[in-house]
């Protein structure tokens, strides 16, 4: 009879054991798949880049073009491996503005500039090949102030008064150049003109090229 009982015993320890141990392995392959080095799930750096920025619409008249300039610091966070990245950022904006001279009247037109600082974050997802991602995301402006030139203010065009600033990128990314991230960035904003009278936007458009570190 205890040989029996001790037969039935084992044969319920080793059925059970069974699934522990294939459970005990699925967790060890989830923790392994989920995991990774301090350097592989966050990253922390400075970028910059130069571009194209430039109004591109709505009801204002700001004037706003010119060669762009901008940097910053970005965080890079894996929360789950070779799925997506969250990435946050602050970055500063310098629109140079710029003159355009017409080649038939030969009369000059004078573009305003920019100056930003800017809250942004975003998803980046992995497409194609290793190192290559896709970023969509959403910024917003905590600083703007239109740039004038000596021209324009000497033609009587007054400085507008500009609030929010707020945008949505998309942006390339690849990181096969020594561990840097080389970037594309296409951002649209809208900003706030504000008078005495009324507030109207105007939307300005931007295309960056540059190098995260």
């Amino acid at each position: 009879m205890k040989k029996s009982i001790l037969g039935v015993l084992s044969c319920i320890v080793l059925f059970v054991s069974q699934p522990l141990s294939a459970e005990s392995s699925f967790e060890d392959e989830l923790k392994k798949s989920s995991s990774g080095t301090v350097s592989s799930r966050f990253r922390v750096g400075y970028f910059a880049g130069i571009g194209y920025q430039g109004r591109i619409g709505g009801d204002g008249d700001t004037k706003i073009q010119g060669l762009l300039l901008e940097g910053g610091l970005y965080g890079l966070f894996n929360p789950v491996r070779n799925f997506f990245d969250i990435e946050i950022g602050i970055n500063g904006k310098y629109n140079t503005g710029m003159n355009k001279t017409s080649s038939d009247s030969g009369k000059t037109t004078y573009y305003a500039g920019l100056k930003q600082i800017t809250l942004y974050g975003g998803l980046v997802f992995r497409v194609g090949e290793e190192g290559k991602a896709l970023s969509l995301g959403l910024s917003k402006a905590i600083y703007i102030n239109e740039v004038q030139t000596d021209e324009l203010k000497d033609s009587g065009i007054k400085k507008h008064d500009l609030e929010n600033g707020m945008g949505a990128y998309i942006e390339y990314q690849t990181d096969e150049l020594s561990g840097n991230i080389f970037f594309v960035r296409a951002e649209v904003e809208r900003i706030d003109i504000v008078s005495a009278y009324d507030t109207v936007q105007d939307n300005v458009g931007s295309i960056l090229v540059g190098m995260k570190y």
